[in-house]
């Protein structure tokens, strides 16, 4: 009886001792805001516009993860369309409303969307009240932030939900992000 308890109780210890921890977590990354505070971007002025835009930016992942969040940053409160594309197929995966605090950041929590390495998708917000940045006209883009790559600004005029046909690398208009989390 005491050998059975003494190998029962050593079978419990080698079986503890030998499972595996699952690793932690990879911290979320939020690219455009990290961008920003980083200094690459500095903020040229406030717009109130006549005019609307979906506004945003170009990105690829260096790893496959998930996007968990949307955020905007816009100078008027409100409610705000958010959109997420997958560039490359030109399916659009997200519509989000969002409400904005006035400036400041505004976020709103989504059901995580499956993001995969080296795919393009493009992340916009629409609105006529945005921020513009540039850095006295220098090549801003592309801009690697954690592990994303920000390829470009891209603009559409209008209400539609669409995708831009041209980007900027010298200038960002507008505050859009994402919650990446990278897989570990």
């Amino acid at each position: 009886m005491k050998s059975k308890l003494i190998f029962y109780t050593l079978l419990l210890f080698i079986s503890l001792s030998c499972s595996k921890d699952t690793p932690p977590e990879q911290p979320p990354q939020f690219p455009m805001k990290s961008l920003i505070e980083s200094g690459v971007l500095d903020l040229q002025s406030t717009i109130n516009s006549p005019n609307t835009f979906e506004v945003g930016y170009l990105f690829k992942t260096f790893k496959s993860g998930r996007i968990s969040s949307v955020s905007i940053r816009v100078p008027a409160n409100g409610e705000y369309r958010v959109s997420l594309w997958n560039f490359d197929t030109q399916e659009l995966l997200l519509t989000q409303q969002v409400q904005s605090s006035n400036g400041l950041i505004s976020t709103q929590e989504i059901s995580p969307i499956t993001i995969e390495s080296s795919v393009d998708y493009f992340v916009s917000v629409n609105t006529s009240n945005y921020y513009t940045f540039n850095k006295g006209g220098a090549v801003i883009f592309p801009s690697d932030i954690g592990d994303v790559l920000i390829k470009g600004y891209g603009s559409y005029l209008g209400t539609s939900q669409m995708l831009p046909a041209t980007f900027s690398t010298t200038s960002y208009l507008g505050m859009v992000d994402i919650e990446f989390i990278p897989d570990n």
